[in-house]
């Protein structure tokens, strides 16, 4: 017997190395939304913006890879795992921001910086 939630659900990340992966279960009403999606554009697998129409809300870059055949109302997405990816990692790889010598010309800076 197929468990729809009340909600949608989400699961934790998980990965593999490669990609990182997370599964969205959709409730019976989103389900129903979901099947008239594919029956319209023809395509098993949603857009971002068909999957956002469902209420499914999560960061840029993941992508609906796959159906769950036994449980179509259970969406699989992935994204690679790449440092371009996450708001931290690329926080992480910025260049810490250096600090120039002070201008000479200014006269509201009459103390060196503290190297």
């Amino acid at each position: 017997m197929v468990h729809y939630p009340q909600e949608t659900e989400y699961s934790e990340k998980y990965s593999d190395g490669t990609y990182e992966y997370r599964h969205v279960i959709l409730n019976k009403q989103k389900a129903r939304q979901y099947a008239k999606i594919q029956a319209e554009s023809g395509q098993p697998l949603l857009t971002e913006p068909q999957w956002r129409s469902l209420g499914v809300t999560q960061s840029r870059g993941w992508i609906h890879y796959e159906v769950y055949k036994p449980e179509p109302h259970i969406l699989l997405f992935r994204r690679a795992l790449d440092s371009s990816n996450s708001a931290a990692a690329k926080a992480k790889a910025a260049p810490a921001p250096r600090m120039g010598p002070l201008s000479q010309n200014s006269s509201q800076h009459s103390h060196s910086p503290a190297y």
